[in-house]
């Protein structure tokens, strides 16, 4: 399981490298609506809740574990990390066009997750998980809306008369600061590169917060909008800590459908379905968790309550009661508080849960060229 453990690892870093290596002028951060709850992060964590929060794609999304939980047991690091990312955004995302993204929209907004949870570091017992989830349909993107895309194009068409003038306005006001005339700077060619290059990125800067405070009011608006996502995830474990022999333990699926009510609210109804294998028989059980979430807030700050039920053949039902808090507390590093309270199948008693996640979302290089 080691082995497993250092490939994650390498697979983290290797995506995070690749990403980040690129030129940091270039950075131009897309939408970030919500929580992504990553399959792979989810299944190796024990979470009370099982609504997975669906959320329009990112490049890159790295998760870190219950704080709350990882220092209750003493442990000063947190203890399980996950990478979701999209294969199609990490491969082709400096060059996609908008043509292309509406096309094959459904392969750009797959994603994979890879996720990996330390149970017992002295005893070299782990747990990984492995997991996929697409969007069937996505109102909160921004990059399939008619009216984002005819904006920017008239932004970019704009920006493209806009570097002549703006050439212009340089060579002038360099034979002014020189006292030269404008036939002496054009018979240098060196120099009226340097002035075209800065020219272009003048108005490419110019273009892109244009574009950006667009992708603002949009996120305002439609942090809410309607969407439909299926994912599926395997967990890896070692039912035993004694023997850690390693096996796929429990396979898991999850279908959230996000409704916007007015501007100011979210419904979520999910379903989680899964088949795990009992700890005592080794056989495999099915389970059934229905459950909704419903948020009030803003793209920024939202408050939510939470519902569940918990239906595995020849046990009493389990109930979950959790209200929460997800909040923006730098731009795209994402806070989730939660509290609330849980009746399980071994005691009709209700005991309290809560815990702390970060999320720290990562992005691509470039916008979309029109």
């Amino acid at each position: 399981m080691k082995n497993i453990f250092t490939l994650i690892l390498f697979i983290h870093f290797f995506i995070l490298n690749n990403l980040l290596s690129q030129e940091i002028q270039n950075l131009v951060p897309r939408l970030d609506f919500a929580i992504p709850d990553a399959p792979a992060f989810t299944i190796v964590n024990v979470s009370e809740s099982n609504i997975l929060r669906p959320a329009t794609v990112n490049d890159l999304t790295l998760s870190i574990s219950n704080i709350i939980s990882d220092l209750r047991i003493g442990v000063g690091i947190p203890q399980s990390y996950c990478l979701e990312f999209s294969p199609g955004f990490l491969y082709n995302g400096q060059s996609l066009t908008n043509e292309v993204y509406s096309k094959y929209d459904w392969f750009y907004r797959t994603r994979l997750s890879f996720g990996i949870k330390a149970n017992n570091i002295e005893k070299n017992n782990y747990s990984a998980g492995v997991g996929i989830r697409f969007s069937i349909f996505d109102k909160q993107d921004l990059r399939l809306d008619e009216d984002y895309k005819n904006k920017s194009a008239e932004i970019t068409s704009r920006s493209i008369k806009k570097i002549k003038d703006k050439l212009n306005s340089l060579i002038t006001q360099y034979c002014e600061e020189k006292h030269t005339i404008i036939n002496e700077i054009v018979k240098d060619s060196l120099l009226m590169d340097s002035l075209e290059t800065e020219a272009k990125e003048m108005v490419e800067r110019q273009a892109n917060q244009a574009i950006s405070e667009i992708r603002k009011d949009w996120a305002e608006k439609n942090w809410n909008a309607d969407i439909l996502e299926f994912a599926f995830a395997t967990r890896i474990a070692a039912p035993d800590t004694l023997t850690n022999i390693y096996g796929i333990d429990k396979y898991t699926f999850w279908l959230t459908y996000g409704k916007s009510i007015f501007s100011f609210g979210q419904l979520l109804i999910g379903v989680n379905g899964q088949v795990q294998r009992d700890s005592i028989s080794s056989n495999f059980v099915g389970n059934i968790k229905p459950a909704f979430r419903f948020y009030i807030g803003s793209n920024h700050l939202k408050v939510f309550f939470e519902a569940q039920s918990s239906h595995t053949i020849n046990k009493i039902p389990e109930y979950l009661l959790n209200f929460g808090l997800e909040l923006k507390i730098y731009p795209n590093i994402w806070l989730v508080l939660n509290y609330g309270t849980q009746k399980t199948n071994i005691s009709n008693e209700w005991k309290e849960i809560y815990n702390i996640k970060i999320e720290l979302p990562f992005f691509a290089t470039s916008i979309f060229n029109n």
